[in-house]
C-alpha cells in the first residue's frame, strides 16, 4: 500500500480508480489528515484531490473548512475550490460562496466563479450577478457572465446570453494552407472512458455514451460527448425552443494519459430556424461561432473560428438529422485543434 499512496503525489500520472479501490480505510484515515495537515505530506493539493476521488463524503467535511479559512494559504484555497468544483452538491456551492464573500483576491473569485458555472445552481445566481455588476476586472465579469449562462443553459433558461465578441469577423483557413482531420464516430467504452476521466469536470450535465466523435491531432486525442437529453430526443427540437449545453471536448492529454475536459459546445434560438451556435474555453472565452440552420428534421452548421483570436483558424462543416451529428469537414490552419494542454491565463497573476 505504501507505493500506492507515494502514486497518488506523482504528478506524471493519474493513479486509477481501480487502484485507488484498492486502499484501505486506514489510507483514507491518513489522506484525511494529509489533508487538514495534521499529518506530513509531499502536497496537500494532491492529497485533496485523491480524497476527493477516493471519499468524496469524508471531502465535503474537510475541504469546505480550508477553502473558508480566513489563514489558509492562497495556493490551498484554490485547490480547495477545484476540489469543491469537483464534488458538486449543495454542501460544496455553499461553501463556495461563502469563499467568494471573503476573497478580495481576483485570482480566487475567477476560480469561484468558474466553479460555479460548473456545479452551481439558482443559489449562485446573485452571487454571480453581483460580479458582474461591481467588479471593474473585465476578466472576473466575463467569467461570471458565461457562468450565469452555464446555470441557466443547464435548466433550458435564456436569461444570461454567453459572452461574445463585439464583432463575430469569421477567419476562414486558407485552402493552400490548410490541413483536413478525420472525425470518427465512437460509442459505448470509448465514450465510458473520457467520461471516468473527466469525473467532476463534466458541467453537472449527463453526457451520452451511444453517440459521440473523434478526432487525432499527431499525440493528441479529441472526443465530442453529446448531452444525453439531446441524443435521446429530438435534438433539433429542443434546440429550436431552448438553449442547451450541447457538447463538451474532452482531450486526452500526453503527460498522464487521461482525459481532461477542454471546450463546451453551446446553443441557444437566434430567430426562426436558425440556431447561435459557440465552442468556449472554461474562462468563457470564445474560439468558434456559427449557425445551425433547419429545415424540417434536417440541419447544416458551420463554426469557425473569429479574427483576432489567439487559437489559429478553423472550419467545422457538418449536418444534422434528428438526434444523428455528422461532422464532414473539419480544416485547421494553425494549432487551435493541436495544442498539448491549456493555455495559460495571463491575467491570473497576482497585480504587486
Amino acid at each position: 500500500m505504501k507505493k500506492l499512496m507515494q502514486s497518488l503525489f506523482d504528478a506524471r500520472h493519474r493513479t486509477p480508480v481501480s487502484q485507488l479501490k484498492k486502499l484501505t480505510k486506514a489510507d483514507q484515515a491518513k489522506l484525511s489528515r494529509m489533508v487538514r495537515g495534521i499529518e506530513p505530506t509531499p502536497s496537500r493539493s494532491s492529497a485533496m484531490e485523491a480524497l476527493v476521488r477516493i471519499s468524496p463524503d469524508t471531502a465535503r467535511r474537510v475541504i469546505p473548512q480550508i477553502a473558508i479559512g480566513r489563514k489558509t494559504r492562497s495556493d490551498l484555497r484554490l485547490s480547495a475550490i477545484a476540489s469543491l468544483s469537483r464534488l458538486g452538491g449543495p454542501k460544496s456551492e455553499k461553501a463556495l460562496i461563502e469563499s467568494l464573500k471573503m476573497s478580495p483576491s481576483t485570482i480566487h473569485q475567477i476560480k469561484i466563479a468558474i466553479a460555479l458555472g460548473k456545479m452551481g445552481t439558482d443559489k449562485s445566481i446573485a452571487p454571480l450577478q453581483q460580479l458582474t455588476r461591481l467588479n471593474s476586472n473585465m476578466h472576473l465579469k466575463r467569467q461570471a457572465k458565461f457562468s450565469l449562462s452555464l446555470i441557466g443553459f443547464r435548466q433550458g433558461i435564456l436569461d444570461y446570453k454567453p459572452p461574445q465578441p463585439r464583432r463575430l469577423e469569421k477567419n476562414i483557413p486558407l485552402k493552400s494552407q490548410s490541413r483536413t482531420f478525420s472525425v470518427r464516430s465512437v460509442t459505448g467504452d470509448k465514450l465510458k472512458t473520457a467520461l471516468t476521466d473527466i469525473e467532476g469536470e463534466d458541467y453537472n450535465v449527463k453526457w451520452s455514451i451511444e453517440e459521440g466523435l473523434e478526432w487525432q491531432c499527431y499525440r493528441n486525442r479529441f472526443r465530442l460527448l453529446f448531452s444525453d437529453q439531446l441524443i435521446k430526443g429530438n435534438m433539433l427540437q429542443i434546440l429550436s425552443r431552448s438553449p442547451s449545453i450541447v457538447g463538451l471536448v474532452a482531450q486526452r492529454m500526453p503527460e498522464t494519459q487521461t482525459y481532461a475536459t477542454r471546450y463546451l459546445l453551446l446553443a441557444w434560438p437566434k430567430k426562426k430556424n436558425e440556431i447561435q451556435l459557440g465552442v468556449y474555453r472554461s474562462d468563457g472565452d470564445m474560439i468558434l461561432a456559427g449557425s445551425l440552420t433547419l429545415n424540417g428534421e434536417k440541419g447544416q452548421f458551420e463554426l469557425v473560428s473569429l479574427k483576432g483570436g489567439k487559437g489559429g483558424v478553423v472550419q467545422i462543416l457538418g449536418s444534422c438529422l434528428k438526434s444523428k451529428i455528422k461532422i464532414q469537414s473539419l480544416k485547421s490552419q494553425s494549432n487551435i485543434l493541436e495544442s498539448r494542454r491549456p493555455r495559460p491565463v495571463p491575467y491570473l497573476k497576482e497585480s504587486a
